[in-house]
Parts: structure tokens; sequence; C-alpha cells
């Protein structure tokens, strides 16, 4: 279960999906929104709100671009993501031919 399943298909969804499904990578805007298809000015309309509910973090400056990243430290993002990986977890063995027989 994604962030999009829970909170629709927005665009704050979109980036909160995209940061979660790449946890320990950092990203300027313009990559999260080329990524999360979602347009610059909305990415920078988010982040604000993000970054005070404490789902994202700024993580560090790269020349004049902040990068960011999902904060795991959430107890919401940390639900989330644990729910996501059970569902695939599930998903690849539903995949995995059973050995046994």
């Amino acid at each position: 279960m994604g962030f999009t399943d829970y909170f629709g298909d927005t665009p704050r969804a979109r980036l909160l999906d995209f940061l979660g499904d790449h946890p320990l990578s950092d990203y300027s805007i313009t990559e999260m929104a080329e990524k999360s298809d979602v347009s610059r000015p909305t990415v920078y309309d988010e982040l604000p709100e993000l970054q005070r509910l404490g789902m994202i973090k700024q993580t560090r400056t790269l020349g004049n671009s902040r990068l960011f990243q999902i904060d795991t430290d959430h107890s919401v993002v940390q639900e989330i993501l644990s729910q996501d990986m059970t569902r695939a977890r599930e998903e690849a063995e539903d995949l995995t031919p059973n050995l046994d027989e």
C-alpha cells in the first residue's frame, strides 16, 4: 500500500510515493518533480507542509540545490512503508513457484 492508496492520487501523495520507493536517497526539487510527475511549482508549494508534518527532511545542499528525502522516523511513513513491503513480499511469494511440491 503506497501513499496514493491511502491519500489518493494527489501531488503530495505522488511525492511521498516516489520518495518512499527510495528511502535511502535524497533528491533535488527538479528530480522530485520529474520522477513523481508533479510540477516544480507544486513541489515548491508542498515542501513546507511536508517538512512541517515531519514526513520529509532536507538532507543537504549541493551547489544551489536543496536535497530532500522521506523521513523514515515518522510514524505514518513507517507504517505505510511497512505495509508496502508486506504487500510486495506477498506478491513475490505468489509469483515464486512452490519448490516443496
